[in-house]
């Protein structure tokens, strides 16, 4: 029995509200549980716009568009939190709030978007930093830290909630090697749970062995083309730190 795709896009074409003309066009791609895929894509290629149309924020112009088996041609109010429950996001730009700390930027998201009432929130969290050692930085506020650490606290809050699709959008930029790594460590405790499939949108052509089953260039005219066979030289970083 064939699995059902978590995103199947079949020559889908996405409109902006506002915009004179479609920015995304004839988009075909589909992506199931576990098969996590690298996307390389030079800027302006189009990686942010087709993630924020996979999260719902721009509308389905032509084509067809399913994410976990519904329909994304004008969604309704609960087909679109269904759908973003099942997605943890690390957008380019980052996720933290500067005018919170660290501990109050991972319990935001428990506090306004669980529906757990009984949990305890700032206990779960200060054992989410222990694990992770970080616990020394809870009290700082984003800017009081580095690059690394303020992705990996992004990260680390796209996880919350044991997505079934995670979608890292340019992770790296702005990371040195040592964050790179610790991305890459994170990405092998991602695969051992086997609940979380990752769909990692780059610029660099950065790739750690032994993860990503699929690597596709996506080209100016939003269309992927296979990367194994092409010449791209992607920097290989070791599977295990």
């Amino acid at each position: 029995m064939t699995q059902e795709p978590l995103l199947d896009l079949d020559n889908a074409t996405f409109l902006p509200v506002g915009s004179d003309g479609p920015q995304l066009s004839s988009v075909t791609f589909a992506i199931s549980k576990g098969d996590h895929t690298y996307i390389l894509g030079k800027a302006g290629s189009g990686k942010s716009l087709l993630v924020k149309s996979i999260m719902g924020l721009i509308p389905l112009a032509t084509g067809r568009y399913m994410a976990f088996g519904r329909s994304m041609k004008d969604p309704d109010n609960l087909i679109l939190h269904y759908i973003r429950k099942k997605i943890g996001l690390l957008p380019e730009n980052g996720v933290l709030i500067n005018s919170l700390t660290i501990r109050e930027n991972l319990v935001f998201p428990l506090k306004y978007l669980n529906q757990n009432k009984n949990e305890r929130p700032y206990e779960r969290i200060d054992l989410i930093l222990a694990e992770h050692q970080m616990e020394k930085i809870a009290d700082l506020y984003p800017y009081q830290i580095g690059v690394n650490a303020q992705k990996s606290i992004g990260l680390l809050r796209a996880m919350l909630f044991s997505p079934a699709l995670l979608i890292l959008d340019d992770p790296y930029e702005g990371l040195d090697q040592d964050g790179i790594r610790l991305f890459h460590q994170y990405f092998q405790d991602i695969l051992q749970n086997q609940h979380t499939t990752i769909l990692l949108f780059s610029r660099k052509p950065i790739q750690p062995t032994g993860i990503f089953k699929r690597s596709l260039l996506m080209e100016r005219d939003k269309t992927f083309r296979d990367a194994e066979n092409e010449k791209t030289n992607f920097l290989v970083f070791p599977e295990k730190i």
